[in-house]
């Protein structure tokens, strides 16, 4: 499955219709992955699943967001969005 497609997975169970679209959205761009997003996720190096994931965990709205190594991939200006 494609990033969007597992983002896409993992939204429906949270809603549907324009609430899908909104995170598939806000994943793709905060995710900073490119084309990639619409590529197998097996072909992702471990950064990129790190960004992916660690974009799906914000695209919901929680009380609390533990997190650990996944603030660690990226360059600065990501390190710096996920913080």
């Amino acid at each position: 499955m494609t990033g969007r497609q597992n983002v896409k997975f993992i939204a429906r169970i949270h809603g549907d219709g324009e609430k899908v679209k909104d995170i598939i959205k806000y994943v793709e761009e905060f995710s900073e992955i490119g084309e990639a997003f619409d590529e197998p996720v097996k072909t992702y190096s471990s950064g990129m699943k790190a960004r992916l994931a660690f974009g799906l965990s914000l695209s919901f709205d929680f009380d609390v967001y533990l997190s650990d190594e996944a603030t660690a991939v990226g360059d600065e200006v990501f390190k710096r969005k996920a913080i």
